[in-house]
């Protein structure tokens, strides 16, 4: 299972989520998150 779907699965993918960095994550992962307005923290 990829991050984003287990994280759907386990409902942690919302806006009161933030993700301390980032995978490498394509266009279609970054959309997803906008969507869900999950805030990602790069370093």
């Amino acid at each position: 299972m990829r991050p984003l779907d287990c994280w759907e699965e386990v409902g942690w993918l919302n806006n009161r989520v933030w993700l301390a960095h980032d995978i490498d994550f394509q266009d279609p992962g970054i959309a997803r998150l906008g969507r869900a307005d999950l805030g990602v923290m790069t370093l």
